[in-house]
């Protein structure tokens, strides 16, 4: 926790130092549980064995300098709502708008961990959904994270890069393009089955049929979940006004061929 700690402070006072030259009177932090309890210095690894209870899900006040942050005085975070339900959904919640009447929206944080509310005016429920890591490339052959080179955009006539730079390898959103392109392109059928089971689509870079199946656990995970909500309150997607995506893997997503 100490190493990790240190590394996100020393990051936050580099980015508060550009922000301002004048000393900051409060610091709002919102993140997933774990983030949360490595930016206040205490242990999360009951996160990862039974029954993934943690330290503290409450919001929390304390001084900038108790926390070796400077350029600042007060840091203040959100809360969270259970063990795998953080912060960051809080926030999101105070973005989204809330539907009409008696329809319900979906909030889903995409990522190895899924984070997703059902909400409406009167009601919120929410639960996780372990995705794996394959949104952010990490268990795709050629996958990568969102950096320079990485392929987030695909089509027949187009490939396009992080940063404009030579295509190194695969992130979450240029995986939906590739397959959505693919799929339309009768190169693989609806069950996932890839005749051949890789396929080029950049010099270098290829999707294989196990990369195909990563994805189809995924979006099952992600479905799954869903579905429960919807079912726990006994509602249809016709039910659900709107679709909330946040993360970082929303920043370039395709919603025509998610």
């Amino acid at each position: 926790v100490d190493k990790l700690n240190k590394v996100l402070t020393d990051t936050i006072n580099e980015m508060t130092a550009l922000l301002s030259s004048e000393k900051l009177d409060r610091l709002y932090a919102s993140g997933n549980t774990a983030m949360l309890h490595i930016f206040f210095g205490v242990d999360c690894s009951s996160l990862g064995t039974a029954p993934y209870t943690l330290v503290f899900l409450e919001a929390k006040t304390e001084k900038a300098q108790n926390l070796s942050l400077t350029g600042v005085n007060t840091v203040e975070s959100l809360p969270c709502i259970s063990s795998f339900i953080g912060a960051d959904l809080v926030a999101g919640l105070n973005i989204a708008a809330f539907p009409a009447g008696n329809k319900y929206n979906l909030l889903i944080d995409l990522g190895t961990n899924a984070e997703i509310i059902l909400f409406s005016q009167n009601e919120i429920i929410c639960t996780s959904a372990a995705a794996g890591p394959c949104f952010e490339g990490a268990s795709i052959s050629c996958g990568m994270s969102a950096a320079n080179g990485a392929v987030y955009s695909y089509s027949e006539k187009e490939i396009k890069t992080i940063g404009n730079e030579p295509p190194k390898g695969i992130c979450g959103t240029g995986l939906i393009d590739i397959i959505a392109f693919l799929l339309k392109a009768q190169r693989i059928d609806k069950t996932g089955l890839m005749t051949p089971d890789s396929i080029e689509i950049a010099d270098g870079i290829s999707i294989t049929q196990a990369d195909i199946r990563e994805y189809q656990l995924a979006k099952s995970a992600v479905y799954s979940a869903v579905v429960t909500l919807i079912k726990r309150k006994n509602i249809s997607f016709d039910d659900i006004e709107k679709v909330y995506i946040s993360g970082g893997f929303s920043a370039k997503i395709d919603t025509d061929n998610a």
